[in-house]
């Protein structure tokens, strides 16, 4: 006999991760892939470091060349890691 209010994990999951506030901690975490995606893998391996702190996205390069590249691009960066993360998370994008 089939149950008529059976949820499906993947809604239990969302509804869990929504009560407990874990977006914010999930998508820093997430930022973290979705940067090698975004900039490929060029530009991922000079990234030394990524971090988030209020909705400021954190980024070390090894390449002063490819630095001066994010800074021209970064508006575009944040636009797409937030299409991506699928909200507006990413503020900006500040290169070290």
């Amino acid at each position: 006999m089939r149950r008529s209010n059976t949820e499906s994990i993947s809604d239990l999951i969302k509804k869990v991760i929504d009560e407990n506030n874990l977006n914010d901690g999930l998508d820093k975490v997430r930022v973290k892939t979705i940067w090698k995606d975004v900039t490929g893998t060029y530009i991922s391996n000079a990234t030394t470091e990524i971090n988030v702190y209020s909705s400021k996205l954190f980024v070390k390069i090894s390449s002063s060349i490819i630095r001066s590249e994010i800074m021209l691009i970064r508006s575009e960066l944040v636009k797409r890691i937030n299409k991506e993360l699928g909200r507006e998370f990413i503020t900006e994008i500040v290169v070290r």
